[in-house]
């Protein structure tokens, strides 16, 4: 009489399909990370997901990082990062604004001149001009 499971065994190469997958068992330390850090999941619009994500992005913080602000568990940095682009805005307009001061007209062509006063060449050549000129101070010399 032939038994019915070795059949089955050694036609399947010696796997028991009928079994059921083994699931992994998790290291003690990933259970006590786990109870500890508790997921959190909730269904939002798409509207309110891009927004999220967006300040999620432009902020460099975490979804949790953004929920504990919202709780004023953690302090807020948009206020930092307004004074940070504030002060870099600054410096590009004085850059900017140093690039293109219109002083002065051509000798040949009548036309302004527009000076970069970010430019060490430009400097020199107006420095050279002032001195050339013999300009005083306007409330007189101490």
């Amino acid at each position: 009489m032939v038994n019915y499971r070795t059949v089955n065994h050694k036609a399947n190469n010696g796997v028991n399909h009928m079994a059921k997958a083994k699931k992994s068992k998790k290291p003690p330390s990933r259970i006590r990370y786990e109870q500890s850090h508790p997921t959190i999941a909730c269904r939002a619009s798409r509207e309110l997901y891009d927004e999220l994500d967006k300040v999620r992005v432009n902020s460099g913080k975490s979804f949790a990082d953004i929920l504990k602000e919202g709780l004023g568990k953690q302090e807020a940095t948009v206020g930092e990062a307004y004074k940070r682009g504030y002060a870099e805005g600054s410096q590009d307009g004085k850059r900017n604004a140093l690039s293109g001061l219109p002083l002065g007209h051509c000798s040949i062509c009548g036309k302004g001149l527009v000076w970069d006063l970010n430019s060490a060449e430009d400097k020199r050549l107006i420095l050279k001009a002032i001195d050339k000129m013999g300009v005083q101070h306007a409330d007189g010399c101490e």
